[in-house]
């Protein structure tokens, strides 16, 4: 039979081991894997998302920039280098790839905007010093309002984060069409024709570099 998917338009924050562990969905996506192999760092959310849900492999990528007001006064080299800053990001996940890499709200200080844009606000009034979101994002920021032109990139703490789809585990029908997902996904990357129906995707997110071109700016 046809799995049942609960797509969530850029909401995968928003979404909670209960709402997941209810019976409505068979599959749910996207989600950004944890990294599970440092269970030091995981919360207890993420601690569940490991243990008890099925994760289909890697669908696509998507890279985490770091931008810089434009007097920030040093090249970041590692995530070190932001301790002690004030952080802007709008998303729930966002928090969690900061604290696998050693920056929390013990080394930092981490504030919501309620878009990317006003993140991007923020570094240029002053109440931010970094701000994080999907590099696609940023560019697009970037290309399309020149007032951020000035706002820096720190390319060397790019984080790349693979976005799945996930099951849980003891739901038998939805590991076996995590299973069917894979086999599906593997035979159209064998056919060549994956990163247009990715890009496709991102498109409709009004974005209009790959993933790819993006990577490589």
């Amino acid at each position: 039979s046809r799995p049942e998917f609960s797509a969530f338009r850029d909401q995968r924050e928003k979404l909670t081991a209960d709402r997941l562990a209810s019976q409505d969905n068979v599959l749910t996506f996207p989600w950004y894997r944890p990294n599970c192999d440092a269970p030091a760092l995981l919360t207890d959310h993420t601690r569940n998302l490991c243990e008890n849900y099925r994760w289909s492999e890697p669908l696509y990528g998507v890279l985490i920039g770091t931008y810089l007001r434009p007097d920030f006064e040093r090249e970041p080299q590692s995530h070190r280098a932001i301790y002690g800053a004030t952080i802007c990001q709008s998303g729930e996940e966002l928090p969690r790839m900061l604290r696998e890499r050693g920056v929390s709200d013990l080394n930092a200080r981490l504030i919501k905007g309620d878009t990317p844009r006003a993140c991007f606000d923020m570094l240029l009034s002053g109440e931010a010093d970094v701000a994080i979101m999907p590099l696609l994002t940023g560019n697009r920021l970037q290309r399309d309002f020149a007032e951020f032109e000035d706002i820096r990139s720190a390319f060397k703490l790019d984080i790349e984060m693979t976005v799945h789809a996930i099951s849980p585990a003891e739901d038998a029908q939805g590991v076996d069409h995590i299973r069917a997902l894979n086999r599906g996904v593997a035979n159209i990357r064998e056919s060549g024709v994956w990163e247009g129906i990715v890009n496709e995707f991102f498109a409709g997110h009004d974005h209009d570099a790959s993933y790819h071109e993006a990577h490589a700016q």
